[in-house]
């Protein structure tokens, strides 16, 4: 949904070992978040799709926390988004 409307939409997928920690990175160059919805993103049940639930990411960071990881979300509106596992 991100990409709709993007000419030549992509998404990237890396892992790679800094350290002790594993990690996994999502990107993708789609309209990307505002920043005035940064803030908000991790609110059980926040969401600005129509019809969507607002527990995606929710539930991404009580996995992660469950595995003493973490995930990080940087974004650019108009550039994309990329979204960060870290495990430990």
């Amino acid at each position: 949904e991100a990409l709709t409307g993007i000419d030549e939409p992509s998404i990237n997928l890396e892992s790679f070992i800094i350290e002790d920690r594993h990690i996994i990175r999502i990107t993708d160059n789609g309209r990307g978040i505002q920043p005035d919805m940064m803030d908000n993103i991790f609110i059980p049940f926040f969401t600005t799709k129509e019809g969507g639930s607002g527990i995606g990411l929710t539930f991404a960071r009580q996995v992660m926390k469950l595995h003493h990881g973490s995930v990080k979300v940087y974004s650019e509106p108009g550039k994309g988004t990329a979204v960060t596992l870290v495990f430990r």
